[in-house]
C-alpha cells in the first residue's frame, strides 16, 4: 500500500514571476462580473429552490 503524500507535495504551483504577478492581480482586483452571472444566479436559484 502506498504512503500518502502530503498536500505539499501534490498541490504545489511553479509559476514564473509573470505568472505569479497575474495570479495576484486577478486575485486582488478580479473582473467586474459580465451580464450573464445575475442570470446564472436566478437560473441556479431556480432549479435548487433557494
Amino acid at each position: 500500500m502506498q504512503q500518502p503524500r502530503k498536500i505539499s507535495e501534490r498541490e504545489t504551483l511553479s509559476l514564473s514571476d509573470r505568472d505569479r504577478a497575474a495570479l495576484f492581480q486577478a486575485l486582488t482586483n478580479p473582473p467586474a462580473p459580465n451580464e450573464r452571472l445575475p442570470r446564472a444566479l436566478a437560473e441556479h436559484s431556480r432549479r435548487i429552490g433557494a
